[in-house]
């Protein structure tokens, strides 16, 4: 990490949390349907991470805050919130300690509209999976990834903040309109259409600004997309298939086992053990 365009206000930050005692407490992941969830809260801080789904979430401070596929929301520790939810979806849920008094840009709810750092995503996915241990190196280990988490979405929300050029924002605009439809659509041709552009300018647009192919990208929704639904559901691969896009079981097993590293069905039953 570099201190280019890192305000004042998260260089204390920053040093708060690198010289403070933070402690990991536990996390949950698991799906969202139409049910609301009713004001409530928790004695640490709570990160969420909508990987899909959307909906709002509301506290007496901030108001109303809309959430969509790929956003996080943090309420600092004891914040009153409640979650209506506008597309089923999953949410991953960590809970960190915290002690006081909190700087004031960890206080009350903020978010970030999407997440695009690998390292940021890696973390959210190693803790959500986590549960509290008070056992020796385990423990410390867990508690560094909360600090680290942490650091990660002050740089996040920081880089959030700086201003974009045309090709930056479409290729911003392409990212999250992919999470959020990229189950829906067989191709770039689709995307471009829905983005207004040319193909070529798309693509080249979408590299310069993530370093990855659109292509790349729309199959790395669909497989984190399948990763849920193999966690949660008991959905046959074929309809897990079907509903991420892939253009047939075969092809969905090939993509899954090359970015994964495992078979769907050892992703599952990894996932319920």
């Amino acid at each position: 990490m570099t201190d280019q365009g890192i305000s004042t206000s998260d260089k204390a930050l920053e040093q708060y949390l690198l010289t403070s005692p933070v402690r990991f407490i536990t996390s949950l992941r698991h799906a969202v349907t139409a049910t609301p969830y009713n004001h409530h809260h928790h004695a640490g801080m709570e990160i969420v991470y909508h990987p899909t789904g959307s909906g709002t979430t509301s506290t007496a401070e901030n108001g109303t805050l809309a959430y969509g596929a790929g956003s996080v929301v943090v309420y600092a520790p004891g914040q009153e919130h409640d979650q209506q939810t506008r597309q089923a979806g999953f949410d991953w849920c960590i809970q960190i300690e915290l002690p006081p008094p909190l700087p004031t840009g960890l206080r009350g709810c903020w978010s970030l509209d999407a997440v695009h750092d690998p390292y940021l995503l890696n973390e959210l996915d190693l803790l959500s999976r986590t549960r509290a241990d008070d056992q020796g190196l385990a423990r410390t280990s867990r508690d560094l990834r909360a600090r680290t988490l942490l650091l990660l979405l002050v740089h996040a929300r920081s880089a959030a903040q700086q201003p974009l050029g045309v090709a930056e924002r479409l290729a911003e605009r392409t990212r999250q309109w992919i999470r959020e439809h990229g189950h829906e659509v067989a191709g770039v041709e689709q995307i471009a259409a829905a983005m207004g552009v040319g193909v070529d300018h798309l693509r080249h647009a979408f590299k310069a600004r993530h370093g990855q192919s659109v292509v790349s990208w729309l199959s790395e929704t669909r497989v984190a997309r399948a990763k849920e639904l193999l966690a949660h559901t008991s959905l046959p691969l074929k309809e897990i298939s079907a509903s991420c896009a892939f253009s047939s079981e075969q092809y969905f097993c090939a993509a899954f086992r090359r970015q994964t590293g495992t078979s769907p069905g050892a992703f599952r039953e990894h996932a319920r053990n």
